[in-house]
């Protein structure tokens, strides 16, 4: 069949098709001022929407970063976030990114108002509510927890019988784990190296599972593919990726299944985890790393190789705070200034050196006491 040929047999003789389509796009002013009217209200509204959600920055009480974005945590329960959003991480329903704080919406409902911890990996984010968990981003590893593999743009509940007291949150790169009331640890997501504690890697969990084997837990710290736990006895577990020696297994390669104790480490206060390495703060104010020391970040004094059991840090003599980014590591004294150490080729130690590089010795950091 010709279709052109058919086309110009039906059309409508010209002379009558030119005035009806003039009558149909000419422009009729009412609607003009009716989609003013529309859109200024609208954008009354997304301006003091913006207002709020900066206004509440100002009470932080809480601040987690992830890949790309960051989620702050209000004292009224609320989760702001910005940055990176191509994967929902930002949980405001959209998938763009965002230079300015956005509230992060529950699915199905109105902003979260519950919220009393948060954290964020490479592209999902998640809250504890009230001992629930809701999470948001990516989930084709099962980072969302809700037995799906399905991408959220908002907040979604974690779904898991029993998971009703959890009290802190962290998360590594595409895995969450919780804190729960008993002192226990659930985890979920992507479980490639273990670091969800499941016992047999190589797959994911895609929904909250106990981690077999650990009790008396006070504190958990999850790096790109592996996680920490600190004990009440101030000891430390690890578990997952430990090729650069991560879990502090004492032979650096492949994978620690299940928690193990590291050994040669006790009087743990506090512990840290970056993309490959980890640290703890002791009892007696000084700082104990292992793991990857590419760039010096396990703070041997000299960059290179891995550190593979835990090495006291040297030049630290009143650690009082501990944290650690992908490949570097700080910790502030107790009078409050800070020294940093690890990778510094983006200035990210703070140190205020002319031609940044890797710094295997913490280097005080100029006015952070201020």
């Amino acid at each position: 069949m010709d279709t052109h040929a058919g086309t110009a047999a039906t059309d409508p003789p010209t002379d009558v098709a030119a005035p009806t389509a003039a009558r149909r796009t000419a422009p009729d002013p009412r609607r003009r001022r009716q989609r003013r009217l529309v859109w200024v209200p609208l954008a009354f509204v997304a301006v003091v929407l913006f207002l709020a959600a900066c206004e509440r920055l100002q009470d932080a009480q809480g601040v987690a970063a992830g890949g790309d974005h960051t989620c702050v945590l209000t004292s009224e329960g609320a989760v702001i976030c910005s940055g990176a959003g191509e994967s929902g991480q930002l949980g405001d329903g959209s998938t763009v990114d965002a230079n300015r704080p956005v509230e992060v919406i529950e699915a199905g409902a109105g902003p979260l108002t519950d919220a009393t911890a948060v954290a964020a990996g490479a592209t999902h984010s998640c809250a504890v509510r009230g001992g629930t968990v809701s999470c948001w981003g990516a989930g084709s590893l099962g980072q969302i927890g809700d037995g799906s593999f399905t991408q959220r743009t908002r907040a979604t509940p974690a779904s898991a019988l029993g998971l009703v007291d959890a009290t802190t949150i962290t998360a590594g790169a595409n895995h969450t784990c919780v804190l729960l009331a008993d002192a226990t640890v659930s985890c979920w997501g992507d479980d490639a190296a273990g670091q969800t504690g499941s016992g047999t890697p190589g797959g994911t969990t895609a929904q909250p599972t106990p981690v077999a084997g650990l009790a008396g837990v006070t504190a958990v710290a999850a790096g790109a593919n592996h996680t920490c736990a600190l004990l009440a006895d101030a000891t430390v577990s690890c578990w997952g990726d430990d090729a650069a020696g991560q879990t502090g297994s004492g032979t650096p390669g492949g994978t620690t299944e299940q928690p193990a104790v590291v050994a040669g480490l006790s009087g743990v206060v506090a512990i840290a985890a970056g993309a490959n390495h980890t640290c703890a703060l002791l009892d007696t104010a000084a700082v104990s790393c292992w793991g990857d020391n590419a760039a010096g970040q396990t703070g041997t004094g000299s960059p290179g190789g891995v550190t593979a059991e835990p090495t006291v840090v040297g030049g630290l003599s009143s650690a009082a705070a501990l944290a650690a980014g992908a490949n570097h590591t700080c910790a502030t004294q107790a009078d409050g200034q800070a020294r940093c150490w690890g990778d510094d080729t983006r200035g990210q130690l703070g140190v205020g050196v002319t031609e940044p590089q890797n710094q295997a010795s913490p280097r005080i950091v100029p006015d952070s006491s201020l």
